[in-house]
């Protein structure tokens, strides 16, 4: 098994291979995103990252590798593994390029999505998307206009004493008052005897005083 596959069956079972004094490759997941230059959609992979790290420590069996890439870019200032990656050393800077076939773009079963453009061809298409649009700005301004009035409305159904103040109760108590029954005269007996008396002598007396 040559270098390049070890390297590589590290990263498929561990998803990390560290490289004393260097860093470490891993695999990351990289979710979908939208390619807007080529219009397509790519799907989630792994993708191969390099973390430089000049105080990692690994005891593996790549510590000869590891000390293979510092010297070749100390000494030419690059370093290649086939099917894995380059190293570049350039002015004490190390960067480092991916093979893009070590996880390829189809790694989860997924294909690449070719997102149709909507050009200027496509009139109908906008007109109907500007009407959608006319719609749907009616409605939330009829909604906007439509909720405060609904809302007066159901506080002076509910608040009437707070907005017209109390109910007078001066009609009340006058058809109280008028619903009264009148209470009949009470007649002293005493009194009515005592009034025919007098009236009875008085009209005994007229006659007397006629005849003399």
């Amino acid at each position: 098994m040559d270098i390049t596959q070890q390297i590589l069956q590290v990263l498929n079972t561990q998803e990390k291979l560290e490289l004393a004094g260097l860093g470490s490759l891993s695999l990351v997941k990289k979710h979908a995103e939208l390619d807007v230059q080529n219009d397509k959609i790519l799907p989630p992979k792994k993708e191969l990252v390099f973390n430089l790290d000049r105080g990692q420590k690994a005891s593996n069996a790549f510590n000869d590798l590891s000390s293979q890439i510092l010297k070749d870019l100390l000494e030419k200032g690059i370093y290649e593994i086939s099917g894995v990656g380059k190293w570049t050393n350039f002015a004490g800077k190390i960067d480092f390029v991916a093979n893009p076939q070590v996880a390829g773009d189809d790694f989860y079963g997924f294909e690449e999505i070719i997102v149709p453009r909507v050009g200027a061809g496509s009139p109908q298409l906008m007109q109907v998307a500007e009407e959608d649009y006319k719609y749907n700005k009616s409605i939330l301004w009829a909604f906007l206009v439509l909720m405060p009035v609904a809302g007066i409305l159901y506080f002076a159904a509910t608040q009437k004493e707070k907005i017209f103040g109390k109910a007078s109760f001066e009609s009340l108590e006058l058809s109280k008052i008028e619903k009264k029954s009148a209470k009949p005269a009470v007649i002293d007996s005493t009194n009515v005897r005592a009034k025919d008396s007098i009236k009875k002598d008085s009209l005994n007396y007229l006659p007397n005083n006629k005849s003399k």
